[in-house]
């Protein structure tokens, strides 16, 4: 078992060079394949598994990028393959180690040991299934040839928790060689080029992406979302168990332990207590367990700077990931049948939040925040406003997107255009989103978390209510914006 103390450099990893710095970070690495790798894996090793390694019907892959939730989709796949399949009484996976003594990084592995030792692994682990991750692209997956059978876990976070986790995983390293007054102004532009480690955050997804569309039988893939083993645990379970054992149901006491286990501080509490072959310490790096953090770190120029990069990789209005419609996916799984007056009011929505976008380009940036004599309001308080009506009441108390309103900054907060029209871009995202898996049963229910003169009445009433507000407040916009311009009427 592996000593609770945590050897402190790196988990004791070797490192390997020579090694280059990438400018203005101190962070150190290895030049392979037009990327860059960190200084513990041995692009000689990598090299050899392309050349060698050949994946059987029993592997799972876990292909995320750096600090997705990677440790959170390992355990989740480690609980419910140990509740399925007959692991030996006492090994590592029937014990519900997600180190890497038991789901490893190939490349490490072969790095820090050998290509051999990775095989002997191969081979101790044969006839039930075995599980390993990997950070890297599809182009760069460190495999000869990929068995038929294999399957692949694609999970992507969206980018901008995603920069802000691997900021601070990047200072809390102590092999990467971060400069310890790094800043994320330093840090943004590099993430935003895809000149970090492993490549491209976004063309990783990308990558993946097009394997499962060319490479892997639809059936052997699916795609989550890290919000979604955060946010949406239960079903999240549910998809995963249905796709780790085909055919076979798990029942819902069961899956609810396998939730229980997949929380945040129960992991942390039980990797600190009994960490087996778990590498880090995870009161170093096991932060906060949130989704929404970079909405209160991360300053608005670089907000738009990560979004406007997601945009041209994954398309119009993909902000917080890319469009997973035709793959397997927990979006993908049976639900209710959607309802159609939420799909009419996203409709109206949509086209109303585009007119707002034209409205706010409309302004001359120095009357954006200007109230005018007897209006109490400027028209960026009220775009500033109506978004955050959308996204409060359809976004988060709908969708449970994790958006966080501050109702008492909507009228007060001045922000530069191009983050008003980058928060509208995120609204219509978020509401898109929401309304799209809106099942129909739910329109007669209660809608939660009212103003006191809407209480009781029901989520499709509150839904043509919001319409309503939306054009009554847009109207005003678009009078005080003539009105600017010096052409009311």
């Amino acid at each position: 078992m592996a000593d609770k103390a945590y050897p402190q450099a790196g988990g004791g990893l070797k490192t390997f060079g020579p090694t280059k710095g990438i400018a203005d970070t101190g962070l150190q690495y290895q030049p392979f394949r037009g990327k860059r790798y960190p200084p513990f894996i041995d692009v000689t090793a990598a090299k050899r598994l392309m050349a060698e390694w050949e994946t059987t019907e029993d592997d799972i892959l876990i292909c995320t990028h750096q600090k997705v939730g990677t440790h959170l989709t390992k355990k989740f796949v480690v609980e419910l393959l140990r509740v399925r399949y007959p692991y030996p009484e006492g090994s590592a996976m029937a014990n519900g180690d997600i180190g890497h003594g038991t789901i490893p990084w190939p490349e490490v592995m072969a790095s820090q040991h050998s290509p051999d030792y990775m095989r002997a692994f191969i081979e101790r682990t044969s006839g039930l299934p075995r599980v390993r991750y990997t950070h890297c692209c599809r182009e760069d997956l460190p495999i000869k040839r990929i068995h038929p059978k294999t399957r692949f876990i694609i999970v992507v976070r969206d980018p901008r928790a995603a920069f802000i986790s691997q900021f601070h995983f990047y200072k809390a390293h102590p092999l990467l060689g971060c400069s310890s007054d790094l800043t994320f102004e330093q840090l943004a532009p590099l993430f935003v080029k895809g000149q970090l480690y492993f490549g491209g955050y976004h063309e990783h997804a990308v990558s993946w992406m097009n394997k499962a569309r060319q490479e892997i039988p639809i059936e052997n893939a699916l795609f989550l979302r890290s919000e979604e083993l955060v946010e949406n645990k239960f079903e999240a379970a549910r998809a995963l168990a249905a796709f780790l054992a085909p055919g076979t149901t798990l029942d819902d006491a069961t899956l609810e332990r396998v939730v229980a286990a997949t929380g945040f501080q129960s992991m942390k509490k039980e990797l600190a207590e009994n960490p087996q072959s778990f590498h880090f310490n995870p009161q170093v790096f096991f932060r906060s367990g949130r989704t929404d953090e970079w909405r209160y770190e991360l300053p608005p120029e670089l907000i738009a700077a990560i979004d406007e990069k997601s945009m041209r990789v994954w398309g119009n209005l993909r902000v917080s990931g890319p469009d997973w419609g035709e793959f397997p996916s927990l979006s993908s799984q049976p639900t209710a049948p959607a309802s159609a007056l939420a799909s009419d009011v996203a409709q109206i929505l949509d086209r109303d939040l585009g007119k707002l976008v034209e409205e706010v380009e409309g302004i001359p940036d120095d009357q954006l925040w200007e109230a005018m004599p007897g209006v109490i309001n400027s028209a960026g308080a009220i775009a500033f406003h109506l978004c955050g009506n959308l996204r409060h009441f359809i976004g988060s108390i709908l969708g449970q997107d994790g958006y966080v309103r501050q109702l008492d900054q909507e009228f007060t907060t001045v922000l530069p255009k191009a983050e008003l029209l980058a928060e509208i871009r995120r609204t219509r995202e978020a509401t898109a989103a929401a309304l799209a898996v809106l099942p129909a049963d739910r329109l007669a229910e209660t809608m939660p978390g009212t103003p006191p003169h809407h209480a009781g009445r029901s989520i499709g009433y509150f839904l043509v209510q919001l319409c309503c507000h939306f054009e009554r407040h847009w109207g005003q916009l678009n009078y005080l914006r003539r009105i600017l311009a010096g052409t009311p009427g």
